[in-house]
């Protein structure tokens, strides 16, 4: 935005003229209230005047003139607003304070006509939804300005994991907070808010479906529950006279558990998810399993012992060529996870869906340290030999605040190296992409309440690690509260009142739908761009698990020494990434303040571009950076920490 002459203009990238903002999925009540235009004789009209109530923020200027060179203006009001289009008459303008603005279009004098202008008022009116005592969690949703998505892009819909949301907020998160029509097993389809929504607008909103885990069926090995399947013995690890193996309350899945186990399974999973396709009317976008069932990691148990005491099982290792029990188990585990997911689109009826099956993933924590093998699956035996993906669509890793790893900075302390949330991330994106793969689809969480508030990260941090994501590849995630205790979740299943603290649960929801709405508008740069892998190796690399680049760039002078130990371990205190347009010289660049407060940082991406000073922000920020006939022309795309679609339109 710039201030010339008592004029207010959009500065930023062109962006197409379309009609009224569509916030979310899709829907939203974009109401506006119009008024009789006002007169003019010099063939220059400015429209009606509007009014918009807030979180309404974009209202559509409908304006007309003859002849050329057009302009809007702001002539008063509380706070600058944003034109989409200055030069066009029909437009919309986005004001996200209350109050009255006064705007002008006006014609220059051409060869057209003479000068000539006429102004309008819009109107602002307060969000009705004020914060108090006996505020709901969809009252803190309803407070907060929506974010503004693209017409039309095809990033995949947010999807959420937790023990409670009630209806009500769950249509609110599809109407306005880009989040997909959710339904789970055993959900009551009759009296679902969220299904008659969907009925009331269809093809509006993408629809998810979310599995649970599996642990009721595996468990079911005596035939207790008449109502699920019971997996014959064969699914178990056995003893040698034969019985099922038993440890710690669960049966032991076995690696050579016959496929018509999961099959089956998959194919009853699918015949509750073909309900969902018949209420709705529509297909399934996306399945959201929950993963952590049957066949499982070793953790510190010795992989002979847990699965070799099994005499069929360890025949089966020994004529497998299998270098190590990992492998082994991997090509099994990812066997099993492809014939239940299989199973389940054998009984859809409209298409296949986008898959994700968490913490299926290259694997954020890969080569920390030498038992790397012993918690996570190895990647590499989920892909076909052609690199095709053959359970989830995209690396499903999870990233949660001060859980596996320590917040936004700090080291692990035996390997001293770092230990944050986003060299984690970047781990997987660049093993991920290593094997040919660009995209991640993480389930990611700002925190829970754990007995201690340092577990919870601040708002605007969280903001700034999810533009990073999203730059690094995310085309969608899910929102997870990964526990149910600790939180007002009675609250949250009924909506009840919570008063002035807003619930995590609401706060994730909310700062990850404005990275994810920033980057609907920015998708070409996900489809058409690559992640630049930056200039340094990435600092996980033991045990053979392979070395990736680091796939960010280092900062001048923003590096800062921990203790470890008696010697010091260097940490990053402000991170770059960058992904450049593959046939343009064009690069979107984002900075983030993971420590400290918002301020100008050095860094060289292109020796081209030269050295960029950019500002790095606790929320992010995010830039356009284009070469222009030898000039370096740099656009901030999120200019509002707060609101990063603040200047953008849909």
């Amino acid at each position: 935005m710039s201030h010339e002459s008592g004029r207010f203009t959009f500065t930023g990238l062109a962006l197409s003229s379309l009609a009224l903002v569509s916030c979310g999925g899709g829907g939203g009540d974009n109401s506006q209230t119009v008024t009789a235009p006002s007169t003019s004789t010099s063939q220059v009209n400015a429209g009606p005047d509007i009014a918009i109530t807030l979180p309404d923020t974009r209202a559509r200027l409908a304006g007309s003139a003859s002849g050329d060179k057009l302009v809007w203006e702001q002539v008063s009001g509380p706070t600058a607003v944003t034109f989409q289009s200055a030069d066009r008459a029909v437009t919309q303008v986005a004001a996200r304070t209350p109050g009255t603005y006064v705007l002008r279009l006006s014609r220059e004098s051409s060869a057209s006509g003479g000068a000539a202008s006429d102004t309008m008022t819009l109107t602002v009116n307060p969000n009705p939804v004020t914060i108090g005592a006996t505020s709901t969690p969809l009252d803190h949703l309803r407070s907060e300005i929506r974010p503004v998505f693209k017409t039309g892009h095809t990033l995949l819909p947010l999807t959420y994991s937790s023990c409670a949301v009630s209806g009500n907020v769950q249509v609110e998160m599809m109407q306005n907070w880009g989040y997909a029509g959710q339904f789970t097993e055993g959900v009551n389809l009759t009296n679902s808010p969220v299904l008659q929504e969907i009925r009331n607008r269809p093809g509006t909103y993408p629809v998810a479906y979310s599995q649970a885990s599996l642990w009721p069926i595996f468990n079911n090995y005596r035939g207790t529950n008449a109502q699920r399947f019971q997996p014959p013995p064969e699914t178990y690890i056995r003893d040698a006279a034969g019985n099922i193996v038993i440890e710690n309350g669960r049966p032991i899945v076995s690696p050579i558990a016959p496929d018509s186990v999961f099959t089956q399974i998959g194919q009853q999973i699918g015949d509750k998810a073909r309900a969902v396709e018949e209420a709705t009317g529509q297909p399934i976008r996306i399945v959201v399993n929950e993963g952590e069932y049957g066949l499982w990691l070793a953790g510190e148990e010795n992989p002979s012992r847990l699965w070799g005491q099994d005499p069929a099982v360890m025949a089966a290792y020994n004529a497998s060529g299998q270098s190590s029990w990992f492998a082994f188990v991997s090509i099994a585990k990812a066997r099993q996870e492809r014939l239940i997911k299989e199973g389940i689109f054998s009984r859809l009826a409209r298409g296949r869906p986008t898959y994700s099956w968490y913490l299926e993933a290259f694997g954020p924590e890969r080569g920390r340290w030498f038992g790397w093998q012993r918690y996570m699956f190895i990647w590499e035996h989920f892909l076909s030999p052609d690199r095709v993906p053959q359970v989830s669509d995209y690396s499903s890793p999870q990233m949660y605040f001060n859980d596996f790893n320590t917040g936004w900075t700090g080291i692990q302390s035996q390997q001293g190296i770092p230990y944050d949330a986003l060299t984690q991330a970047l781990r997987d994106v660049g093993g991920a992409i290593s094997l040919g793969q660009r995209f991640v689809y993480p389930w990611v969480s700002l925190g829970w309440e754990r007995g201690s508030a340092t577990r919870i990260s601040d708002d605007d941090l969280f903001l700034g690690m999810m533009k990073a994501y999203f730059t690094a590849g995310a085309i969608g995630a899910v929102s997870g509260y990964f526990t149910c205790e600790g939180a007002p979740f009675e609250a949250m299943r009924s909506n009840l009142a919570v008063g002035t603290t807003r619930p995590v649960q609401i706060r994730n929801v909310i700062q990850l739908s404005k990275a994810y709405a920033l980057f609907t508008h920015l998708e070409p740069f996900l489809r058409d761009g690559d992640l630049l892998p930056g200039p340094n190796d990435h600092p996980y690399s033991a045990a053979g698990s392979g070395v990736t680049k680091a796939m960010e760039f280092p900062a001048v002078g923003e590096t800062a020494q921990v203790p470890w130990g008696t010697r010091t371990a260097t940490v990053p205190t402000a991170r770059v990434l960058a992904r450049k347009m593959r046939n343009a010289d064009r690069w979107l660049v984002t900075a983030w303040a993971n420590t400290g407060s918002d301020r100008n940082i050095r860094v060289t991406i292109d020796p081209r571009l030269g050295e960029l000073t950019l500002n790095a922000r606790r929320a992010g920020s995010v830039y356009i950076v284009e070469l222009v006939n030898g000039t370096v022309r740099t656009t901030q795309m999120d200019p509002n920490p707060d609101d990063p679609t603040a200047t953008l339109f849909s």
